[in-house]
């Protein structure tokens, strides 16, 4: 029993030191690595998350310019909108206007022409209504040379007017 227990007893021994030696290599030779490896794989973490929480903070900032330009869009098509009214009434008030401009200068257009024809007519009319009026006179005038005589100052006075 005794040599089973120094077995033992070496056995655990020979444990203890080979983990004592594993143990001295790993902190020796191994942990400043893992440690550096660690510390770079925390510092790439925290990297992500100060990244995150920016590409967040962007992200917000974008969705509010977003909604800013929305609604400048929309305030800028109702402003066409009104603005495109206010063309259209101009427009049709100028065609109005033209319209009425129009028919004034037609409404003289007619009055002159009228007047022009009722000048041709008093043209061509007067000098015949003169001629009738001194060959009538002349009838009932015929006889006497003062008589004569008086129609014809008529007769000018007339065509000087």
């Amino acid at each position: 029993m005794t040599e089973q227990m120094t077995v033992i007893f070496f056995k655990l021994l020979n444990f203890v030191v080979l983990f004592g030696l594993i143990l001295y290599v790993v902190k020796v030779y191994l942990m400043p690595d893992l440690r550096a490896q660690m510390a770079k794989y925390i510092a790439y973490l925290a990297g992500l998350r100060s990244s995150h929480r920016a590409l967040k903070k962007d992200e917000r900032k974008l969705q509010e310019a977003i909604r800013d330009d929305t609604k400048q869009q929309e305030q800028l098509k109702e402003n066409v909108k009104r603005w495109q009214s206010v063309v259209n009434e101009q427009r049709e008030d100028l065609l109005r206007e033209r319209e009425d401009r129009k028919g004034v200068l037609l409404k003289r257009f007619e009055e002159h022409r009228e007047q022009i024809a009722l000048y041709r007519t008093y043209k061509q009319v007067a000098p015949e209504a003169i001629e009738q009026a001194r060959r009538e006179l002349e009838k009932r005038f015929a006889q006497d040379a003062a008589q004569r005589k008086f129609i014809k100052k008529i007769v000018l006075d007339m065509r000087k007017q």
